[in-house]
């Protein structure tokens, strides 16, 4: 094939480079171009990753500083799933950049506004080509080693011998024999709770939940909506996380989770001027209720703000930020309830 497959590869290296460090739109598609050039003029039949390296010194000045092995997804006690991240420099201060034994450390976000050096998630596949092509080693952290890893002790033995009744322990002395160390399965599992992020309608909920349970919602969220967009790397922190799963949320209860963190600002109750302020009027009052342990009075106002939602074509979006008209009409909303005898 004349197509360089890691060009072609949907969230993989090729989309995750850093292409907000040039002012140039059509940088990409630059970088896409020179590396075809290049496969198509090769006479050594040098492999793709070859290729795309070779790309993304001409057309970016940048540099592979470090091949790293880390955690993709945490699912609790169900286990994870790995990913690969790639360092990237500018080829003028890439030498600062390499990453060893002994310099283990990442790039940060502050270094990736500067244009110095940033980190590219890879598929893990990407990640072992372009070690074997480039001849990089790849990295991983001490603590994802020893999570991953295991004592194996391998004797050659005869064909014969090999059963799954008559494998000893690592306690055995007997050399003869060779030891398998056994992994127990830790296919993530589909995720329990069913709950999707807008379906979060207590703003007290988002602050109760842990970092797996935000994972998971988002996780169900995304099999909702049939994308196949990617969690934040456990690498990238809890605020990323949280940002994503607030994006997603309903806008008034986000803006009431926002309201909360912030501590400050008027209370919605005093600016009754749209609906949107009195959705986040009545959450806001559904709490006092709970607090008050009022749970009769929580319950009618829970019912009163899914009412109004139900008038939203997509009440995850800030009012205003698409056309009102796709909204329903609360004399419509009502007249349709009535003809189906619901309250």
């Amino acid at each position: 094939s004349l197509t360089n497959s890691v060009v072609f590869r949907d969230n993989g290296i090729f989309d995750n480079l850093p292409y907000k460090w040039f002012s140039e739109r059509t940088i990409k598609k630059s970088l896409s171009d020179c590396t075809q050039k290049l496969k198509r003029e090769d006479k050594k039949f040098l492999n793709d990753y070859v290729h795309f390296y070779s790309a993304l010194s001409t057309c970016l000045n940048v540099k592979i500083t470090g091949l790293v092995l880390e955690e993709k997804d945490l699912y609790g006690k169900n286990g994870m799933t790995l990913g690969g991240a790639v360092v990237l420099a500018n080829q003028n201060v890439s030498s600062e950049w390499m990453v060893s034994p002994s310099r283990p450390f990442l790039p940060s976000a502050e270094e990736d506004d500067t244009c110095t050096a940033c980190v590219a998630k890879c598929h893990l596949d990407e990640l072992i080509g372009l070690s074997l092509s480039l001849n990089q080693p790849i990295y991983c952290s001490k603590s994802l080693y020893n999570k991953i890893s295991m004592d194996a002790k391998l004797v050659k033995i005869s064909p014969s011998e090999q059963t799954e009744d008559n494998i000893p322990t690592s306690e055995s002395n007997n050399e003869n024999i060779c030891i398998f160390a056994s992994i127990n399965d830790t296919t993530p599992s589909v995720d329990d709770d069913s709950l999707t992020a807008w379906e979060i309608f207590n703003p007290d909920t988002f602050f109760s939940l842990t970092t797996t349970q935000k994972r998971s919602i988002l996780r169900n969220s995304f099999r909702a909506m049939q994308t196949s967009s990617e969690l934040p790397r456990p690498r990238e922190g809890e605020e990323a996380l949280n940002q994503l799963l607030l994006s997603l949320m309903d806008d008034a209860v986000r803006q009431e989770v926002l309201r909360k963190i912030s501590g400050s600002g008027p209370s919605v109750k005093e600016e009754q001027g749209n609906e949107e302020s009195s959705r986040q009027s009545l959450l806001q009052a559904m709490g006092e209720a709970l607090e008050r342990g009022d749970t009769a009075k929580a319950e009618q106002l829970r019912a009163r703000f899914a009412a109004r939602t139900l008038l939203r074509a997509d009440p995850t979006q800030a009012k205003g930020s698409y056309d009102t008209f796709l909204d329903q009409d609360d004399w419509y909303l009502a007249a349709r309830r009535k003809s189906m005898r619901l309250r």
